[in-house]
């Protein structure tokens, strides 16, 4: 069984599914250089403890480190831009990124100032998010529902008036 996955600095990318379910993988080391993690890559590998995300990424696919039962601590380097936005779908209008969902309670997520933009539900509620500046000192510390409750009411609210909207279109007709 895979225990290791050490990936060789010439990888550019890693498609969706390369590691879904190695569930005796333990340690994965990212590249600087990879640009492109596909959904579901790591999704399901129980035992990987920790992992740094390097900053060539723009993205962190969709569900990229879902369940990952012992996932606890994620740094994220300079560079990267959107944690959670599908590459096997991104023409999709509403995104569920869903990244780090299912992995541990207590996680500790580094995201530097560089992130742009998290897709909704990337983290669980109980995830502790440190944002960092472009020297990588911490600015903030707070949880995941805090940071982005706003957003995702505010997304919720949009669903909500968008369905009323097309309801009532149905009902005039």
């Amino acid at each position: 069984m895979l225990e290791t996955a050490d990936i060789p600095a010439t990888v550019r990318y890693i498609e969706d599914h390369a590691f879904y379910g190695c569930t005796a993988l333990k340690t994965v080391t990212l590249p600087d250089g990879l640009t492109l993690l596909e959904d579901y890559a790591f999704s399901g590998c129980e035992t990987i403890p920790s992992v740094t995300i390097p900053g060539s990424l723009y993205n962190v696919g969709s569900y990229a480190f879902y369940g990952c039962d012992e996932l606890a601590d994620v740094l994220v380097k300079p560079g990267v831009r959107e944690i959670g936005k599908s590459e096997l779908h991104p023409e999709m209008t509403t995104q569920n990124g869903y990244v780090f969902r299912g992995c541990k309670d207590n996680m500790k997520i580094t995201l530097p100032s560089t992130v742009l933009k998290v897709y909704l539900y990337a983290f669980d509620e109980k995830k502790t998010i440190i944002t960092t500046d472009e020297n990588g000192q911490q600015t903030e510390t707070v949880t995941a529902v805090q940071k982005y409750m706003d957003a995702t009411e505010d997304y919720l609210n949009r669903m909500q008036q968008n369905s009323f909207r097309r309801y009532r279109r149905k009902v005039k007709t």
